[in-house]
């Protein structure tokens, strides 16, 4: 392992940054780079993603996102680890496992979603993981018949779809209060939760809410390559698959030219598709804590895993 240093993100040049998000990030680079300080949630913490340097140059990248998990009436607060991002040249010097360990030091909780060759080293450095949590997607080809609509017509002019604002999220809340009496592990999603990742979103005008029978669905309209796409990113249907705000979505979907529906789901909640070994993916769910309680809790997921959680939701989106 060469010398090496970390800084923080707020401690480094601008314009270093921007040339190291250049490559590292490519085409996505300059929506992430002019909106940074909201990906990793900056103004409401004083946490802040790291960069490691070798030889004056930022050669890898450590992002992530400030929460808090409550468990048993005690709020935790943790980090999210995302965009691990080393430099091909400098990827088999040990830097990206150095960087993780610098990082590590940043919170005593930390949990992340994250592809195989990270959780290799995850689990080098002792994390835990669970395999409770999978993406789903759903193919909307047969929605696209009338006959669906035709069906399901009377309920279908009761789904309601319009854009986010304050009064949805002050009904959203509402639900929220009740994962309270869970005893499991969950992310808190408070007004500040809500409003830094949906009311300050830089994708704002592109996410829609479904509502339906006093239950909402927050989704981004993903529309940037000819597969159009609806990766739903909140609910408070706790078991979205078998919900009927589902089943009208996917119409909506079909009468609006959306290819697939994207979400995420606790094991918990899922179940019933005829095709999931096509559709769903096991997502590798990693984490790390001194909390002996906690710790045995999160080896059965997060409850409440949704698709806005992390930067899941976002990624392949710029």
């Amino acid at each position: 392992m060469r010398n090496y240093i970390t800084k923080n993100i707020s401690e480094v040049n601008i314009n270093d940054l921007l040339n190291f998000y250049k490559v590292a990030f490519k085409s996505r680079h300059p929506i992430f780079f002019n909106n940074f300080k909201w990906f990793y949630r900056m103004e409401d913490s004083n946490y802040e993603p790291i960069v490691i340097f070798e030889k004056g140059k930022i050669v890898g990248h450590a992002g992530l996102i400030p929460e808090f998990i409550k468990f048993k009436k005690k709020n935790y607060k943790f980090i999210w680890f995302t965009d691990l991002v080393v430099l091909p040249e400098f990827r088999k010097s040990g830097f990206g496992e150095q960087i993780i360990k610098e990082w590590m030091k940043i919170c005593e909780n930390k949990i992340t979603f994250c592809n195989d060759l990270s959780l290799k080293i995850f689990k080098k450095l002792d994390w835990d993981e669970s395999s409770n949590v999978s993406r789903y997607i759903k193919p909307l080809f047969f929605h696209k018949i009338y006959f669906k609509k035709y069906l399901h017509k009377k309920d279908f002019k009761n789904l309601k779809v319009y854009k986010i604002d304050d009064k949805i999220i002050r009904d959203i809340l509402l639900f929220e209060k009740k994962n309270e009496a869970q005893d499991s592990a969950y992310i808190l999603r408070d007004e500040k939760w809500f409003e830094w990742k949906f009311l300050k979103c830089p994708f704002k005008s592109d996410i829609l809410c479904f509502e339906y029978d006093s239950q909402y669905v927050l989704a981004f309209f993903d529309k940037s390559n000819k597969n159009k796409k609806l990766k739903i990113l909140y609910t408070t249907e706790k078991n979205l698959q078998k919900s009927k705000i589902f089943k009208l979505i996917q119409i909506w979907g079909g009468d609006n030219k959306i290819n697939l529906i994207w979400y995420i789901s606790h094991s918990n909640y899922s179940g019933g598709e005829i095709f999931s070994f096509i559709t769903k993916k096991r997502i590798n769910f990693a984490f790390k804590t001194k909390d002996s309680i906690l710790k045995d809790n999160l080896k059965k997921g997060v409850l409440n895993s949704q698709g806005g959680d992390s930067d899941i939701g976002y990624l392949n989106l710029l």
